[in-house]
C-alpha cells in the first residue's frame, strides 16, 4: 500500500466545513490503496470546535506539529466535545488605515506562514524514512503550499494542491489591490509548479487554468460529496408541520435571505402558512450573520421563522433528513461562477427536495435541475410559488417526494470524490 503526506490546517479538534474534505479523505484512501499521514498544526485556533478523537482514524498516522502565529493569541480553553457557536460578536470598532496595512503585510500570504519552519523541519523527518510517496495540500490556508512545495522540491515526490476556496480569485476574502497583485504572483508561480491541481467545481478549474496559463497537466474536478455511509445510519427527526430547514453559515454580506422571507410573508398574507402548519428553521454558526430576527418582524412573520443554536454534525444530519424542504441561499458578489456550497452535498445526502434562492444559470442551480434534486429562482415570486406547490402536495398527501436517481448522485458521493483523487495519486505517481 503506498503512503500519502496530507498537509492540512483543517483536524480535530478544529472543525467546520473546511474538516470534512480532508477527513473524508483520510477516512477513504485506504480503500484504495492509500494510507495517510496527515501533517497539521497543534493548538491552532477554530471558531468551531469538535471533539479530538474523531481524529483517530485506522490506520492513519498523525503529526502535530505545534502552531505559530505572530498574532496574539487567547488564553486557552477547555476543548468542547460537541460543535460550539462562537462566542457573541462585539459591535466592530473602525480599524486606523496604518492598522490594516500592517495587518494586510503581516498575514502574507496568511496567518499560518510562522509555522512554515516548524512544519518542514517536522516533515522532512518524516519524509527522510522513505516511504511517503505522494503529497497533498488542502487549502485555505495558503501556507500549506508552500510547505508542500518545498518538500516536493527537497524529496522529488509527486505534489498535487487542493484548493477547497480559490486563492487570489477567491470568492469570499477582499484583499487591497497590492496584495492581490502579489497573490497572483505567487499563485502562478507556485502552482505551476504542481504535479496535480484540484477543486470543487468545473468553473474553479476554468479559472485557474485561465489564471495560471496553463497550470499543472493534471487538473481534476472533485466535488466535496456527501456520505451516503453516515445518511443510512441516521435516523430522521419527525417533524408534525411543514419544515424548511437552512442549515450552516449564511454570511450577511453576501448572502441575503430576503427574497425567501418575503416569499414566506406572500403565502403567510395569503392565509396559505400558518405556524400551525409551518416553520422554517436556520441553524446558523459563524459570525456576519444577517438579522433573521429583525427581518422575520418587519415582515410580519416572526412566529414562522425560527433562528436556533448550532448543534453537531449527526444531529443537524437528523434534522435534515426529517425536513420536508432543504433551503439554500447563493452566494452574491464577485468570483461567484462556479461557487458551491458544501452544505448542498449534506442536503443531496439526506434526500430533501432543496429549494435554491439563487439564479438557475449558477453552477450549483445548474446541478439541482440536472439531477432533479431541487429547485431555483431569484425572487420571491418564484420561491413563492414553487413552495407553495410543494406545501400543497404535503396537504394533499401527508408527504413530499424526493425521486433522484442514485446514478445522478453517485458523482457527488464522498467516496466517489476519494476515489478521484485516489485515481490521480496513481497515475502521478506512476509517472515519478
Amino acid at each position: 500500500m503506498k503512503r500519502l503526506l496530507l498537509i492540512t490546517y483543517n483536524w480535530p479538534p478544529r472543525a467546520g466545513v473546511g474538516l470534512t474534505r480532508p477527513w473524508k479523505w483520510a477516512t477513504f484512501l485506504p480503500r484504495y490503496g492509500w494510507e495517510v499521514v496527515v501533517l497539521t498544526p497543534e493548538g491552532a485556533p477554530s471558531q468551531i470546535q469538535c471533539d479530538p478523537a474523531l481524529g483517530d482514524l485506522p490506520g492513519v498516522e498523525v503529526l502535530p506539529v505545534p502552531f505559530k502565529t505572530w498574532r496574539r493569541q487567547p488564553a486557552a480553553t477547555p476543548q468542547p466535545t460537541v460543535l460550539a457557536a462562537p462566542a457573541p460578536q462585539r459591535p466592530r470598532q473602525p480599524v486606523p488605515a496604518w492598522k490594516r496595512l500592517a495587518t494586510e503585510i503581516l498575514a502574507t500570504p496568511d496567518d499560518l506562514w510562522p509555522w512554515y519552519g516548524p512544519a518542514v523541519a517536522a516533515a522532512r523527518q518524516r519524509l527522510a524514512q522513505g516511504d511517503i510517496h505522494a503529497i497533498v495540500s488542502t487549502s485555505p490556508p495558503e501556507t500549506v503550499h508552500l510547505i508542500a512545495h518545498r518538500l516536493q522540491r527537497d524529496f522529488q515526490v509527486p505534489w498535487v494542491a487542493d484548493m477547497r476556496d480559490l486563492w487570489s480569485l477567491d470568492h469570499f476574502r477582499a484583499r487591497p489591490p497590492w496584495k492581490l497583485a502579489l497573490m497572483r504572483a505567487w499563485e502562478r508561480r507556485l502552482l505551476n509548479r504542481a504535479d496535480g491541481l484540484t477543486t470543487v467545481s468545473a468553473d474553479w478549474i476554468a479559472a485557474e487554468r485561465q489564471l495560471l496559463q496553463p497550470g499543472p497537466a493534471e487538473q481534476v474536478v472533485i466535488p466535496n460529496g456527501f456520505d451516503p455511509e453516515a445518511v443510512a445510519k441516521t435516523e430522521p427527526t419527525a417533524y408534525a408541520p411543514f419544515t424548511v430547514l437552512y442549515s450552516g453559515k449564511l454570511h450577511g454580506r453576501h448572502q441575503d435571505p430576503r427574497p425567501f422571507l418575503e416569499a414566506v410573508a406572500k403565502l403567510h398574507a395569503r392565509h396559505r402558512l400558518d405556524a400551525r402548519q409551518f416553520q422554517a428553521l436556520f441553524y446558523l454558526y459563524g459570525s456576519e450573520q444577517p438579522d433573521l430576527v429583525q427581518l422575520a418582524a418587519s415582515l410580519g412573520i416572526s412566529d414562522l421563522i425560527r433562528v436556533c443554536p448550532p448543534v453537531d454534525p449527526q444531529t443537524i444530519l437528523a434534522h435534515q433528513c426529517g425536513a420536508h424542504v432543504l433551503l439554500l441561499v447563493h452566494w452574491l458578489g464577485p468570483n461567484r461562477q462556479g461557487w458551491f456550497s458544501a452544505k448542498v452535498y449534506d442536503y443531496l445526502g439526506a434526500g430533501r427536495p432543496i429549494l435554491c434562492q439563487g439564479d438557475p444559470d449558477e453552477a450549483v442551480c445548474r446541478m439541482l435541475t440536472e439531477t432533479g434534486a431541487g429547485f431555483s429562482a431569484p425572487d420571491a415570486a418564484g420561491l413563492a410559488a414553487r413552495l407553495d406547490a410543494w406545501f400543497t402536495t404535503w396537504q394533499q398527501t401527508g408527504s413530499l417526494p424526493w425521486s433522484v436517481p442514485e446514478a445522478a448522485l453517485a458523482p457527488y458521493t464522498r467516496q466517489h470524490g476519494t476515489a478521484q483523487l485516489a485515481g490521480l495519486l496513481d497515475r502521478l505517481t506512476i509517472r515519478a
